[in-house]
């Protein structure tokens, strides 16, 4: 905890002086290849990259990397994209590839020139790769980033214009308290403060995390200090809006954000699921305990955990509701109201009543939702058929993930080969009720995976992109880089062996001995698309003495389905007869 404390106060005393430094403006003159000026609206990524020439990199402390013993792709040179080139490594440690993390952690960058692959704009495997250019700030080190069109590219980098221009965009606002923000001490969520204790952002900071790096510092009248990840400020209430809100003479929810369908109801988005069909999944826990809780019949000023209010009681005087009666149903959210002290105190902030309506008898009911508990027995219907609409009919490369429909263990003995359809999305019925995806081959044979797994799956173009890479490296250590570069689009040349031919063309349909006359005047030799002229030239009874004297060799024609042949002297390729479109 006091890395991550340093962390955070170096960052918010060393970030703004060297921001301030002056960074000079790179004029690219070719409009054709014109790069928009960096926004700050967003850090590094492989959408913005391009346009970071002059900007100031942060390198992120990450408890993955110094486990692994320091970070990836910093070299002193520029290097061969081919292979790594452990000899090149900057600041090197005793691991070979990995630069070292308690160095490097920490430190600035300023790009100053970005080298992108040769072929970047020809050809679909070198796009988005190439090299950052870096001066480290400190030492005036120059160094090159490697970074390549695939995975999560600049994972480790925060651009500090970002950072600024967070800070001007959020500091001095105010919000009220929120589950969200933590203690600078240990990071756990801060509990015990009443709802209408008021937040000043004082900083916008970078904490020493993988998960949420960029954090806002809070303080508030006590002089305690807080956090919360920069992601959620925006679901923190304003100062202004909950002093509006507390004048009001309303308890319903109005006006409330269109339901976006891109994740099922929770604490973020159940205001917006007026309108909506939810699911009552079947519950382990629930079912133990006999029924589900939180489910009235009447919603009005009283105690809401009455036993005399339970909808479809368990037994007389119980806040359960009847597990069997209630397990699937389906519920429309007909509206939300705020708990009626929620004018009067902020503790009531978040607790809500959502009124029901199920679909199949009509009765009206209410589910109290606490503002601590999440909606996880509830899945909402639109997602479910977004997620239909997004998935059904693509395909995905074989995982061990995937399960069998009947009990549930897993496919092992299928091929890592087979391609899987997604035929449908539905929610299984087990102890977790997870959404699933049902798979089905092209033998008819089915099995699920758990959607939270599902980012394992690979997509078959993904499968076929990742191939097509490995058989490139293939292709290099075997007949170097320029011969890969030819033979991985298809192409070859006068030269080649006939193991390099295999690799570009496979096999071909024929295969001959021919005699071959080595003649200058071109209007001798064989007709190239003349397949009959070329076998019946065959001399396979003549000495090779014979041979020698008439100024030819014996050598070996192949021919292709395309009516192509190549002749070859030996092991490698003479010539190659194209065939002659008619």
């Amino acid at each position: 905890m006091k890395k991550v404390i340093i962390a955070i106060l170096l960052i918010v005393f060393t970030a703004p002086v060297l921001h301030c430094q002056k960074i000079r403006n790179v004029n690219i003159k070719d409009k054709k290849n014109r790069i928009a000026p960096y926004d700050s609206l967003s850090s590094i990524d492989k959408r913005n990259y391009k346009s970071h020439i002059g900007q100031i990199l942060y390198l992120k402390g990450s408890s993955y990397r110094e486990q692994r013993g320091g970070y990836k792709n910093f070299y002193t040179n520029l290097g061969n994209f081919s292979k790594y080139d452990d000899k090149n490594v900057y600041r090197q440690t005793e691991k070979g590839y990995y630069s070292d993390y308690h160095w490097m952690r920490g430190r600035y960058f300023r790009v100053n020139r970005i080298f992108m692959h040769p072929e970047s704009k020809t050809n679909t495997i070198y796009k988005d790769c190439g090299y950052l250019q870096l001066v480290e700030q400190q030492t005036k080190d120059t160094l090159y980033y490697m970074f390549y069109g695939f995975g999560t590219m600049f994972e480790d980098f925060v651009t500090l214009g970002y950072i600024e221009k967070l800070k001007k965009r959020y500091v001095g606002k105010k919000y009220v308290h929120d589950l969200h923000i933590r203690n600078m001490e240990d990071g756990s969520y801060i509990e015990d403060i009443p709802g209408e204790t008021i937040w000043e952002l004082t900083d916008v900071a970078i904490r020493d995390t993988k998960e949420d790096p960029v954090v806002a510092i809070l303080s508030n009248s006590s002089n305690k200090n807080a956090f919360v990840a920069l992601k959620y400020i925006d679901l923190l209430e304003r100062e202004e809006k909950y002093e509006k809100r507390k004048n009001e003479n309303t308890i319903k929810y109005k006006n409330h954000t269109p339901y976006d369908s891109l994740s099922s109801i929770n604490k973020q988005n159940y205001k917006s699921h007026i309108g909506q069909t939810i699911h009552l999944r079947p519950s382990k826990k629930a079912e133990e305990k006999g029924g589900y809780d939180s489910f009235f019949t009447k919603f009005g000023d009283f105690d809401v955990y009455s036993d005399r209010n339970t909808y479809k009681p368990i037994k007389e005087e119980s806040l359960y509701s009847r597990y069997n009666y209630m397990k699937d149903r389906e519920f429309f959210i007909n509206d939300i109201f705020l708990h009626p002290d929620a004018k009067k105190f902020s503790l009531y902030n978040n607790y809500v009543y959502l009124q029901l309506v199920d679909t199949q008898t009509k009765d009206t009911l209410y589910y109290y939702y606490g503002g601590i508990f999440n909606f996880e027995n509830f899945i909402t219907l639109g997602y479910i058929d977004k997620l239909k609409s997004f998935y059904k009919g693509k395909q995905y490369m074989h995982d061990n993930q995937v399960r069998s429909l009947e009990d549930g263990t897993y496919l092992d003995a299928v091929s890592k080969e087979t391609i899987w359809q997604c035929v449908d999305v539905q929610i299984r019925d087990d102890e977790n009720n997870p959404v699933i995806l049902i798979l089905e081959d092209d033998k008819g044979l089915k099995g699920f995976i758990v959607l939270e797994n599902f980012y394992k799956l690979e997509s078959k173009q993904d499968y076929q992109t990742r191939e097509d890479r490995r058989k490139f490296q293939d292709l290099v250590s075997r007949f170097g880089i320029d011969y890969a570069e030819i033979i991985v689009k298809n192409q070859i040349q006068e030269g080649f062996t006939k193991d390099m031919v295999i690799a570009s063309w496979g096999e071909p349909i024929k295969k001959d001995t021919i005699y071959v006359e080595e003649m200058e005047d071109e209007d001798k030799k064989i007709d190239p698309n003349n397949v009959s002229q070329r076998l019946n030239v065959q001399l396979l009874k003549t000495k090779k003495d014979d041979i020698e004297e008439k100024g030819g060799f014996l050598g070996e024609v192949w021919i292709y389905d395309s009516g192509d042949s190549l002749i070859f002297n030996k092991e490698i390729l003479y010539r190659i007869d194209k065939r002659k479109d008619e």
